[in-house]
């Protein structure tokens, strides 16, 4: 049963099954938290609150695809706790990217993502890195594929704004770079 993700015929989940459905969407449900969130963390307890609606809400009736319901359970929780947070991350220094090193490249479009307003966010990771068709991004937000399509359209042009200014500042910053190893000498 758990490969489907759905109830049989209108039934409930069994605690059995409901179980072994989390063990199989929990790393999924953990790394798309912890790209929407930036902070490990925060991502375990978000993707634990989104599981304790799951189980509160599969106790009341009956949820026909947990996982989908579980990764808009992550959305909200994610876009609640930016809310009350309100807090924006600073963006890595570009001067610090070396294209060959792939961590500071992933860190660095980690950060560029975190300057992108929670929403954003969301539909740019479902589609691009969830591989998510615009209907089920749509639904994980909530919102008509018009806006799925909008909200992606102005967080990759941020994005490509961010990579323009990152491309612009490195020649100065390799020039910098190479001026004090040679001035150190």
């Amino acid at each position: 049963m758990v490969e489907g993700y759905s109830a049989r015929g209108g039934a409930a989940l069994t605690d059995d099954e409901f179980d072994a459905v989390v063990a199989s969407a929990y790393p999924g449900l953990l790394a798309y938290a912890q790209l929407l969130t930036r902070d490990r963390a925060q991502a375990e307890d978000v993707v634990h609150e989104a599981l304790v609606r799951c189980i509160r809400r599969a106790r009341r009736t009956t949820i026909r695809q947990l996982v989908p319901y579980a990764r808009r359970a992550v959305v909200n929780e994610v876009i609640r706790s930016a809310d009350r947070r309100r807090m924006r991350t600073e963006l890595i220094e570009p001067q610090s990217v070396h294209p060959q090193d792939v961590v500071i490249v992933q860190q660095t479009l980690r950060g560029w993502l975190a300057g992108l307003p929670a929403r954003q966010r969301v539909a740019v990771v479902s589609r691009f890195y969830l591989d998510l068709s615009e209907q089920d991004t749509a639904d994980v937000l909530g919102c008509s594929v018009s806006a799925v399509k909008s909200l992606c359209q102005r967080g990759l042009a941020a994005l490509r704004a961010d990579a323009a200014a990152a491309d612009d500042q490195a020649p100065r910053a390799r020039r910098a770079r190479m001026n004090t190893t040679v001035e150190g000498r």
